[in-house]
């Protein structure tokens, strides 16, 4: 489906193996000690893929599968992407800086 990253991905009791392939490079996931995740770019369906649909389809469960993959690496993270995503919550953020007193002021 997507047509620059290939995911071999294999989930039994002791855990995740498989590996990541990018072009010429290739990286199992045990071997994956820390992950850099700023800004990724989208999943990018074949261009046989023609339909819009289908097309919107792949792109959405290629994204998924990765932040599947994601969520079972256990290593350093810059930035987690779960981290990313509580972090754009502006009202939920801002709770917190007052929780930790970060702010002076009330949200009103």
């Amino acid at each position: 489906l997507p047509t620059k990253v290939g995911l071999v991905l294999g989930l039994d009791s002791s855990g995740v193996d498989g590996r990541i392939d990018h072009g010429e490079r290739s990286v199992r996931l045990g071997e994956i000690r820390s992950v850099w995740y700023r800004r990724p770019s989208e999943p990018e369906p074949s261009d046989e893929i023609e339909d819009p649909d289908d097309r919107w389809f792949s792109a959405q469960e290629s994204e998924e599968a990765l932040l599947g993959l994601w969520r079972t690496l256990n290593c350093t993270w810059v930035s987690h992407p779960d981290a990313i995503e509580a972090a754009s919550y502006k009202p939920a953020q801002l709770l917190r800086r007052l929780m930790h007193n970060f702010l002076d002021q009330q949200i009103g």
